[in-house]
Order: structure tokens, then sequence, then C-alpha cells
């Protein structure tokens, strides 16, 4: 990175630039691990705020090409103004950046070189956040980029790519750094109303904490007082507790589970006595009779150690194993806060897949809550049992006109998608028609996969039991989804996302290969509820 002083030559000390913090501030970290709430560790969004700021102490960003020339004549003009000597330095190349000094104006000169509106904007946030700086203003002006077409859906993007980095998450004692960056202000004509364009940052903040939040019930430990299943009980009570959000909640605990023929899910949990499984539903009603009722399923496997199947490598991350439930349960935070005319279930299927002297075992025969026989040749396939009792009970308590099912169900759609994608499987081609735009309009990827249509891809025979819960040994994914949707599924459209390629330590919304959890899936769930709420 270039820092070019105002009489145009490198010196060996620059100055402090205004809106940058001479010293970083620090605070101590004061936490208990015994008790953690996950609202209170979610990072907070930046503040958007569409003026000019009443004080000149913040940075100005400003655009050029990839040659370091000026996109607009007003682009010119401000750096003029900002008294940035013509002899200044300016950036080149596809993700090139410099910070340069003028007479009255601190500027981070970007390159535009990249297709993604989000990418830009994470880009910005990340500079600005590494160099310390407090406020920064974008001059609105300059952003011809934005208002070639479709402004609201590019500004949206922009700014939603602004907000990913704000994400961070560690529980580390001692002091730590506080974050700089707290304000964006825009400045000028950005193409579309100020009125509207406030109205996109308010929903591009719900959006962004929502994805925030799903990361942080993903990357918490699994032990008690962190995200055990007793931790995500005492939570999804506190978000169904305000009694204005129209949410219900059904729990039903421990050995209840089997007592009303959950036995499924029971069995997956039992082993860990100290915190038992549960099955968790959330009915938002916002809606009313009009709207159909969308189902979102979500495997909670707090932790998974393959059971007696153990696993024999990445057990260590298995604390993802809950983020189908964390996915379903941001989207039901993001109707709650914004109200949404739409009906919405969310069931969690709450387990930790722990090993004792009370697990169940490989050739276990369990009984599902409509009474099919399931014998488990692999006590490590055990999502997609949990996801049979959620998805059956769902069925028969809530009658949702459409389903989803999200887990990190298998190792094979990551063998075969990569971090890039979720895998979609649907029983109908009008769900796949949906999800599909859905993820167009979203940084939320997926690839449809085959299921029917594999007709020699298909799950092992069990001679004692009315299914067996694992497939032949190729095309894992494909068996896996077959079990649900086709033996336990009977809503007509319904599909499975199969997101353990994305959920974590992969890319997230601005590109940026993450090292925790990646916030897919709120955004991508969001719009699908949406467009399937217009159907009815």
């Amino acid at each position: 990175m270039k820092v070019v002083k105002p009489d145009g030559f490198f010196g060996p000390v620059a100055p402090t630039p205004k809106g940058r913090k001479a010293k970083s501030e620090t605070k101590t970290s004061s936490f208990s691990l015994k008790s953690i709430n996950p609202f209170a560790v979610t990072p907070q969004p930046l503040w958007v705020v569409f003026s000019d700021p009443h004080h000149t102490n913040c940075i100005d960003v400003v655009f050029v090409n990839e040659d370091g020339e000026p996109l607009t004549e007003q682009t010119k003009t401000l750096l003029q103004n900002g008294g940035l000597p013509k002899t200044a330095r300016m950036p080149k190349g596809k993700l090139a950046h410099a910070i340069l000094f003028g007479k009255k104006s601190t500027f981070l000169v970007v390159c535009v070189g990249m297709k993604s509106l989000r990418i830009l904007g994470g880009r910005i946030t990340r500079i600005l956040k590494d160099e310390q700086f407090t406020v920064a203003r974008i001059h609105a002006d300059p952003l011809s980029f934005i208002k070639k077409r479709d402004v609201p859906e590019r500004f949206q993007a922009f700014l939603h790519g602004m907000q990913t980095p704000t994400y961070s998450f560690d529980l580390k004692t001692g002091e730590k750094k506080k974050r700089s960056l707290e304000t964006i202000y825009f400045s000028g004509n950005i193409g579309i109303p100020v009125e509207q364009a406030e109205k996109i940052a308010r929903f591009v903040k719900k959006l962004v904490f929502a994805e925030h939040f799903s990361r942080v019930l993903i990357d918490l430990p699994p032990q008690a007082g962190c995200m055990s299943t007793t931790d995500m009980v005492r939570l999804v009570k506190q978000i169904a507790a305000d009694d204005a959000a129209n949410i219900s909640l059904e729990i039903i605990e421990g050995e209840d589970l089997d007592t009303k023929g959950l036995n499924a899910l029971w069995s997956v949990g039992k082993g860990r006595t100290d915190a038992p499984p549960a099955l968790a539903v959330l009915s938002y009603s916002g809606g009313g009779k009009e709207k159909p009722t969308v189902a979102l399923v979500g495997k909670c496997l707090v932790f998974d150690t393959g059971g007696e199947n153990l696993k024999s490598s990445g057990i260590e991350d298995m604390k993802l194993d809950m983020s189908g439930a964390a996915m379903a349960l941001a989207t039901v935070l993001m109707a709650k806060t914004l109200k949404a005319p739409i009906n919405l279930v969310a069931t969690l299927a709450i387990a930790d897949n722990a090993v004792s002297g009370s697990s169940y075992h490989p050739s276990s025969v369990l009984r599902s809550y409509r009474g099919k026989t399931i014998e488990v040749l692999d006590t490590d396939a055990e999502g997609r049992l949990a996801l049979a009792d959620a998805v059956e009970y769902t069925e028969e308590q809530y009658k949702p006109d459409y389903l989803i099912t999200l887990a990190t169900l298998t190792g094979a759609c990551v063998v075969a998608l990569g971090s890039d994608f979720a895998g979609l499987f649907a029983k109908t081609p009008e769900m796949v028609e949906v999800i599909e735009a859905a993820s167009k309009k979203t940084w939320n990827k997926v690839w449809h996969m085959p299921l029917a249509e594999a007709e020699h891809t298909v799950l092992k025979e069990s001679k004692i039991a009315d299914v067996a819960n694992l497939g032949e040994r190729w095309g894992g994914a494909i068996t896996a989804a077959k079990f649900i949707l086709e033996e336990f599924v009977h809503t007509k459209h319904a599909a499975h996302l199969d997101v353990a390629g994305v959920a974590a330590e992969a890319p997230d919304a601005t590109g940026v290969k993450s090292a925790f959890a990646t916030g897919w899936g709120p955004a991508l769930l969001w719009e699908v509820v949406h467009m399937l709420s217009k159907n009815k």
C-alpha cells in the first residue's frame, strides 16, 4: 500500500490522517464461559448515514480505474479540492489502493477492477479497519459503476459487502483492540431517492446482523454455557419471549421425545445425559391465513463425535454440525425484527451425538414419529435420523405448504461441490426454480443435484427394518437426500440443502475465505420464503 505525503514523495514518517486513531484503543475482555449470550457477542454492523458528516474528521473514499484514472470528472474535482498534488502516485491494478494525503483531505483511492460489488465493498471496509479509520465518507457522485443499471439491487450488494467484514469472533482474554470503523457516510446523488437508500441500508443492517448471529452460533464451542443442547433450548426461548413478535414456541426435551414418538431424535442424542436432545419448533405468524406456511427444518447437532462409529479425522470441527439450525433460526430472527408478512415455521432437531454407556449402537432399530423402522448401519449418519423425526413432526403438527431441510449432512457433497455451492435436492421443478432464482439474487450459491433421476444410487436394503440409514459407497450426498425426501417427507413441494461445504471455512459474502462460519444461508432463505409466500 502506498502512503503519499502532500509534497508528492515518500517520507520516513507519515502523519496520522484525519479520522484515523493515533493509537489503537483497547478494552479488557470480560466474559464467562459458564454463560455466554449469543446476542451479546454478535458484532454490530456499521452505521450508514446519507448526508455529509458534521465534522471533517473522516477519510474520503474515491474510485479510479485499473490505470489509475478517476472514473468521473467529479472524482477529479474532489481530489483537486482536497489539495492533492498533481505529483501524487495513483494506484494502478485490479486490486490496488492507496491512501493519499492532500492539503485539506485524506483520500482512500480504490481501483474498481472486479465484477462483484460485494467484493469491492468488503475490500473498502477491510482497508479502513486495517488502517484504523473511525469514520469514512463515500462520495456518491462518482459511484458510476453502481448507477449503470438496477441501482437498488447493486447498491444493496455494495452495502452488503461493506457490512460483511464487521464480523469477528474469539474468546481470548486480556486486552483486545476496539473496533475502529464505526460509521460510513454517503454524500451526494446515489441514483435513487435518499428514502429508498435508507430503507435498503436498514434492511442490509438487519440481514448482516442475522448472518453474524448465525456465525456466532456456529463458532461458539459446544460445552455447557456456550452452545450445548441446553443452551440452544434457552436461546430459542429467549427469541420467542417477545409477546408482540407473533412467535409461538413448542419444545419437547429429553425422555419426552421418546414418550411422544420421536425415538430417532431421542436415540441420536441420549448419549449426552447432562445435555439431553430436544425438538424446538418456532412458529412465526405474520402473514395471516391468506399466506402459505414455509417450514425450515434444521439439523442442530451441537457436536458430532460420530457416535460409536467414531470419526477418524476432522472431529475438532464438528461444532459446525448445527449450521442448518443456525441458518433457520437467523431467518426467524429476521422475520421477527422486520415484522415480515409471512408465515414461517423453524424446526430444530437438537442433539449431541456423544459416546457413552447410553449411546445408541450400530445395528439398532429405531422408530420414526410416523412409525417407520430404521436400521442403523452407521451412527455417524445421525443427521438424517434426527431430521426424519423433525420433518414428520413438522408435517403432522404444522401442515406446511412448503418444506426445506437444512443440514451439514455429508462430506460427499463437499467432495462434489467444494466450498462454493450448497447441494440442492428437490422433489419438484417448482422448488428448484424458486431456490435457484433466490440464489442468483444473493451470494448464496446452490447447485441442483439429481434425486429421482439417480435411479441406481440407492440406500442399502435393510433385512430387518423398513429402511437403512446408509447408502452404497458412491453418491453419498444423493442417498442422504433420498433418505430424507423420499422416505420421510410427504410435503409435495419440498427441498433439501446440503450446506456442509459452505457453512464454515469457506468464502464469505465478499469472497474472502473465512476461518470461521461464513454467514451462508439467511440471505437465500429470506428470498426463498418471500418468493414462496406469494404463491398461495
